[in-house]
């Protein structure tokens, strides 16, 4: 098979088209590439024997990068977290020269409110950032034909998919921002660390593994309203 050049009536020379049967692999990696999401991994549960009926049915999803964004995010913990404790020591060392039974004036009222509520942000920031550097250790997928499991920071969670209502890839999280979760039938929802992105990303579709989830859960939906 080949395709001109131009699509005039003197075409020229005429190119034949790859094969695509030999190239399966570099397909894949050209689908993975137009994805927007995590860079993910997808591959047997480790308890299973290679081969078995267990390997082929349960798959753990998995970031392919989790170790450099657990770093990152723990660098950026571990500064924010120093620099909450500037403020904290300058508010005490301010309170301690306060003479004993004097009030403060208000021009050092204001300076111990300002430095107090700065070392509450900071710390607080590196507290968020701290968990989401464990979340991206710990934060996975594991699915197989009667649920998806969800593993966050502090522990995990197995879901039906008959539990399933649908697949949100765009929730915003006071500590995870953009991520994804399921929303189950009793109003509920699991949030998915495994999808955290950052907020500039809002515009962009949805992971591919995510749309796979989605057309598995609306495969399982008893009521078939999807």
């Amino acid at each position: 098979m080949s395709i001109p050049r131009r699509l005039e009536p003197e075409s020229g020379p005429r190119r034949v088209l790859p094969d695509f049967r030999r190239s399966a692999a570099t397909i894949e990696r050209m689908l993975r590439s137009l994805d927007d999401g995590p860079a993910l991994e997808t591959r047997p549960v480790a308890s299973a024997a290679p081969g078995s009926a267990d390997a082929a049915g349960v798959r753990v999803i998995s970031s392919s990068r989790a170790a450099r964004t657990a770093l990152l995010r723990a660098v950026v913990a571990g500064l924010l977290l120093w620099a909450g404790l500037t403020p904290a020591v300058l508010a005490t060392a301010l309170i301690l020269r306060i003479p004993a039974g004097r009030s403060p004036r208000v021009e050092l009222l204001l300076i111990l409110t300002v430095l107090i509520l700065g070392a509450l942000a900071l710390l607080a920031a590196g507290a968020r950032w701290a968990v989401l550097a464990l979340a991206a250790v710990r934060s996975r997928l594991e699915r197989d034909a009667q649920a998806v499991t969800v593993f966050g920071p502090f522990g995990s969670r197995r879901v039906p998919w008959t539990e399933i209502v649908a697949v949100d890839s765009r929730v915003l999280h006071p500590v995870h921002g953009l991520t994804s979760a399921l929303r189950l039938r009793g109003g509920g929802r699991v949030i998915m660390p495994l999808f955290d992105r950052p907020l500039w990303t809002y515009h962009r579709p949805s992971d591919r593994t995510i749309r796979d989830l989605r057309a598995r859960a609306a495969r399982h939906d008893p009521t078939g309203d999807r």
